[in-house]
């Protein structure tokens, strides 16, 4: 007896594998995998590739059959080939007589003969190959062996066979090969979803996305068919969308549940009440052991031999894992998902002062808002001063949140707090720190620890003046906590970017984790670190969550951000429509005015984006904004010396030292530093406004000083190396540009990159002669019929390997013909 080539193998590899395999006549090869692990997909992806060969194919799709229902279903595919393509009148009528033959009284053995010589007879033709998916393979039973009988008939005859089953059995033994699919690869997943039915429109998979659903899925991600079906259900609730040509997913931070119809959740329901009861139990307890068992069915109100029934089954289907120490968890979290009940609205903290001590100290102001919510409805209740602390800390909390639409829902219990519970909404409204601490105070006692500290927040959150929140800040808290050092500045800076997040941490002293401001400050963070990819996938995810027409402050700024990364990366169509959802009117009009006037310096555009940049900077001044402003005379200070327009540089700077005068931030003093040592040829203030820069990183002002350090220095070549490097890094293409545009005026040599070793990838070569052509990574993964993650991943290797840092050095070294072009 022959022994199978057993092999591990992934798509590619097994598409290739059998292609060559199944070329041999009496070829008998086997394809196992567990359910949803792509087994169907690949035979019809191999069916398909055969038939365009003009081969003869024989498909069956018969899940549990018999050896005689088998046989008839091969026979009844021979005459549908036969009546689709013709054939002898004698072929027809010796399939017709064996098909009643089986149907009827013949032995197993004879039947067997007589469908193998009808395949034989159809073989001699033109090639054929028998493709059967999900065979039972018992050799234990009669339908195990007369299979195993079936199948060695037909090799003899000289018919390819391909068998796909879900486990283990004879056939093993008896194929000439096995192949055992293994789990899908990162890049396989991609190529999955971006080829999901619900994606049309073949848009580029978030890495949110894949990261929530890889998160969710546990040990079955990798199996197409749960990742497949997850996705359907998670389109079917409205949780998939389109944004930046990228498909997100919405509310990332909420559960991922399994289909309704998954294996492992009707491997549950195959235990009733009990086994429904006891895997909620489950999902909700904290890593309970085996020995915890009669605890456990107590609380699935089950009596124990049921329960103990039920956990052999949840182990044998792999419902749960019991892991070393003998704890029992669910194996997958997207099933603790589905089997979680969900939450009931209402029913919050029993007082004002446990809801918001709970959720300061959790840092969970959004859950804060709703509880409070709930307790502003029965207002009657409480005491005015208790009404008081409820108002104080609710608008804290939607404040806090970005969630200021919500004001009329405070509106009844203000009214109960009449006359100066709707001076504090107006306070709010209008931002008026001033106004919103006399209000406060005449509200609410301020000794008591939550209001003290839901005042302190809201007056953080207010503040756009440093002078106007100290003011605030010392009638509010009076002369037992004066303002701290720093704080002023710390606030402005914070709620001048709407960075909410920031402005809790410092107040309240504890870490906000989750909800739109704490993903707001990560996207912020990425912005000064240099992640800018990882900046992108979080703006699309703040507009994904968007559930009102007209944006929030935080979700204007989110696409401001990202316009100002594809701009910087010469993107300008991309970098246009990121901008074209942000309001003129914006409270941070300065830091969209930035942005504008970067990408139309990226466009070419140097005289107008000078021009209009300093008109969008009067306009936002005559209105009384501030935010951002430092960016902007920064950006028009640099692009006019570019521009040898020096009575404009000179004149943005003297209007960043009166802001710094009225406002007096760190980010205020580095760009006043390092465009003021410029303008006026001073190393010793860049050299210290760089030291201010690195205190704080920020790749992209890092970059930028550094540039104008090496335009004042006597040695100006480190400080060009450095400035070189980092805009490499950071994939800025206008920054990169003007770094190697000052080095050449000096007469230094531009860092070139070294020479590729030889082996590149056919992909890898077509991928290079599309950027050196202009091509965005998306119009790349359109052109390929591959995803942008997979440009991407390309890239980074492609980069690794050349020592290139960017897209422009790419094309550079294939033009010096460092990189060779695309192979014939």
């Amino acid at each position: 007896m022959r022994t199978a080539e057993v092999r591990a193998v992934g798509r590619s590899e097994a598409l290739a594998t059998l292609d060559e395999a199944m070329r041999e006549r009496g070829a008998l090869w086997l394809v196992r995998g567990d359910r949803g692990a792509g087994r169907s997909t690949l035979l019809r992806a191999l069916i398909a590739r055969w038939r365009h060969r003009k081969r003869v194919v024989l498909p069956l799709w018969l899940p549990g059959m018999g050896t005689r229902q088998v046989m008839a279903a091969v026979l009844d595919t021979v005459v549908a080939h036969l009546e689709r393509h013709g054939g002898s009148f004698d072929l027809v009528a010796a399939v017709t007589g064996v098909r009643e033959r089986v149907a009827g009284d013949s032995g197993l053995l004879h039947s067997i003969h007589d469908v193998a010589g009808v395949l034989a007879r159809l073989d001699q033709d033109e090639p054929v190959v028998l493709v059967v998916d999900d065979l039972r393979d018992d050799a234990a039973s009669e339908h195990g062996a007369g299979l195993l009988a079936l199948v060695e008939a037909l090799r003899a005859a000289g018919v390819a066979t391909l068998l796909a089953s879900h486990g283990s059995g004879q056939l093993d033994v008896i194929a000439d090969g096995v192949l055992d699919l293994l789990p899908m690869t990162d890049d396989e997943v991609d190529e999955l979803l971006y080829e999901w039915r619900g994606n049309p429109l073949r848009k580029t998979p978030d890495p949110a996305l894949t990261d929530a659903l890889r998160r969710a899925l546990g040990p079955l991600w990798g199996n197409p068919g749960t990742i497949v079906s997850t996705l359907d259900g998670l389109n079917l609730d409205g949780r998939i969308t389109a944004v930046d040509d990228h498909l997100c997913l919405r509310h990332a931070d909420r559960p991922i549940p399994l289909p309704r119809d998954h294996e492992l959740v009707r491997a549950v329901r195959e235990h009733g009440r009990t086994g429904e009861r006891l895997a909620r139990v489950l999902a909700e307890a904290d890593a309970p052991v085996v020995d915890d068992l009669p605890a456990l069915a107590a609380a699935a109100e089950s009596d124990l031999p049921r329960a103990g029934l039920a956990l052999d089954g949840f182990v044998r289907n792999g419902v749960v894992e019991v892991t070393g120490d003998g704890a029992v968890v669910l194996a997958v979290p997207a099933l603790a998902a589905r089997l979680r009940p969900a939450r009931l609205a209402g029913g919050g903290p029993p007082d004002a002062r446990t809801a918001v001590r709970e959720r300061f100290a959790t840092g969970d102001l959004a859950g804060l808002a709703d509880d409070l919510r709930e307790l502003g409805r029965s207002a009657d209740a409480l005491d005015r001063s208790a009404r008081g602390a409820v108002a104080i800390c609710w608008l804290a909390a939607l404040k806090h949140e970005h969630r200021l639409h919500e004001i009329r829902a405070t509106s009844a219990l203000l009214d109960s707090l009449a006359p100066v519970g709707r001076v504090l909404q107006i306070a709010v409204l209008r931002s008026d720190t001033v106004l919103a601490a006399h209000a406060m105070t005449a509200l609410a006692d301020r000794a008591d620890p939550e209001t003290a500290l839901g005042g302190k927040l809201l007056l953080g959150l207010l503040s756009t003046d440093f002078r106007a929140l100290a003011a605030a800040w010392s009638h509010w808290c009076g002369a037992r906590e004066p303002v701290p050092d720093g704080l002023a500045g710390t606030l402005a800076e914070a709620v001048a970017l709407h960075d909410h997040a920031t402005v809790a941490d410092t107040v309240l002293g504890t870490a906000v984790p989750t909800g739109a401001s704490a993903l707001y400050r990560r996207l912020l963070a990425a912005y000064s670190a240099g992640e800018w990819d990882d900046l992108l996938s979080m703006a699309r995810r703040v507009e994904a969550d968007r559930t009102r027409p007209s944006r929030t402050p935080v979700e204007q700024l989110a696409r401001v951000f990202a316009a100002e990364v594809c701009g910087q990366r010469g993107e300008i169509a991309r970098a246009t429509a990121w901008l074209s959802g942000v309001s003129p009117r914006t409270s941070s009009g300065h830091i969209a005015s930035w942005v504008r006037c970067g990408i139309r310096h990226s466009a070419r555009e140097f005289t107008g984006a000078v021009r209009d940049g300093w008109r969008d900077y009067q306009r936002a001044r005559e209105l009384g904004m501030v935010a951002g402003a430092d960016r902007l005379l920064g950006r028009l200070i640099d692009y006019a010396l570019r521009n040898d327009d020096r009575p404009t540089a000179e004149r943005a700077l003297d209007e960043l030292d009166a802001l710094h005068d009225a406002v007096g931030t760190v980010s205020t003093l580095e760009s006043l530093l390092v465009l003021g040592g410029l303008v006026r040829g001073d190393p010793a203030d860049v050299e210290l406004g760089l030291r201010l820069v690195r205190r704080r990183p920020n790749q992209f002002r890092a970059a930028r000083a550094c540039l104008a350090m090496a335009q004042v220095s006597s040695d100006p070549r480190p400080w060009l190396l450095e400035a070189h490097r980092l805009a490499k890094d950071l994939g800025t293409l206008s920054g990169h540009e003007m770094v190697v545009e000052y080095m050449r005026a000096q007469g230094l040599a531009v860092p070139r990159p070294r020479r590729a070793k030889n082996g590149f990838s056919p992909v890898e070569l077509r991928i290079v002669d599309l950027v050196s052509a202009g091509l965005t990574n998306r119009r790349i993964a359109a052109t390929m019929r591959i995803s942008e993650k997979t440009v991407e991943s390309h890239l980074t290797r492609l980069f690794d390997r050349t020592g290139c840092r960017s897209r422009v050095e790419l094309a550079a070294a294939r033009l010096q013909g460092l990189v060779p072009g695309p192979a014939e």
